[in-house]
């Protein structure tokens, strides 16, 4: 059975272990996780990361922050390789939509692979539709 929840400091090295592995990957990442850098997201209001868990246990997470423009930028997204297409990615983009919604948020920020059309395909399938900038920018 899957549960959701915000992430803490305990959870770091199961998350890192997760973003290490590349073909967990679903958007692009400009770094590996640092510890500072989850402790940050962890204490600012402006930002969330949200776990899945499978029995307790990790098994994938999202991490995004609202910037001073309003926009969303989403900077991890990650599934364990053994847990894709079981329906994660909508428990993870249903808290992310939540904390849009109640925002009032219309902009988000993607990176995402040119070839990765699976990844397009999704955000559009919610509503999503590609900015002026190829990989970037998503309107709602």
């Amino acid at each position: 059975m899957f549960k959701i929840r915000e992430a803490t400091m305990e959870d770091y090295i199961k998350l890192q272990e997760i973003t290490n592995d590349k073909s967990n990957i679903h958007i692009k990442m400009e770094s590996t996780l640092e510890k500072k850098e989850l402790e940050e997201f962890i204490r600012s209001k402006n930002n969330r990361v949200y776990i899945v868990e499978d029995s307790g246990d990790p098994v994938a997470f999202i991490q995004f922050q609202l910037n001073e423009d309003n926009i969303i930028s989403i900077e991890r997204f990650s599934i364990e390789k053994n847990y894709k297409k079981k329906g994660i990615d909508e428990h993870l983009y249903s808290k992310l939509d939540r904390f849009a919604n109640g925002q009032g948020i219309t902009q988000m920020v993607v990176y995402i692979d040119a070839e990765d059309h699976t990844v397009y395909d999704f955000f559009e399938r919610k509503g999503w539709k590609q900015g002026q900038q190829e990989n970037i920018y998503y309107l709602k």
